[in-house]
């Protein structure tokens, strides 16, 4: 960037606020972009900043490094995400979650079931090495919760998960 101008800050902002807006508008109309909402909305505030870029004499083969080097910086986060993604599926297909809450209705006592779960949750996690799997695990430890009676952890995880 030695050759461009300063951008001012309301020309910063801009994309961001933006990008919140769209975000919020697609809380409320889930309908807006069709299924990749997200996706678009993030395209389309990356093509903003470009163009934005281009305007203060930014070169093309610039954007274009940075964005390279952007991607770049979060290849192992995404490699875990799939790799995460494809440990749910695995054990969604080879029966593992039902199982979990067959044998957890028949062998888990109630006055036993919280602390259970932390070291289940943690055992998975030290196995794995990241912590991302033991939300998968914690899947069938909220499923098995409901026949327990145990109603109040369903509602703290999805309290949890949407804030």
């Amino acid at each position: 960037m030695s050759n461009s101008k300063k951008i001012s800050l309301n020309t910063s902002i801009f994309p961001i606020i933006l990008l919140v807006l769209m975000l919020v508008y697609n809380i409320f109309n889930n309908e807006w972009l069709g299924t990749y909402t997200f996706h678009i909305t993030l395209l389309i505030t990356a093509l903003i900043v470009s163009i934005i870029g281009l305007f203060t004499k930014v070169s093309i083969k610039e954007i274009l490094l940075k964005i390279y080097k952007s991607v770049k910086s979060i290849k192992t986060p995404i490699i875990i995400l799939l790799l995460v993604g494809a440990l749910a599926g695995t054990w969604k297909v080879s029966g593992v979650i039902p199982a979990m809450v067959y044998y957890g209705i028949n062998f888990i006592d109630p006055s036993v079931f919280l602390p259970l779960t932390l070291v289940i949750t943690a055992i998975v996690s030290l196995t794995a090495g990241i912590l991302a799997p033991s939300g998968v695990s914690a899947l069938p430890l909220v499923l098995l919760s409901i026949p327990l009676n145990l109603y109040w952890f369903t509602t703290a995880i999805n309290l949890k998960r949407n804030f």
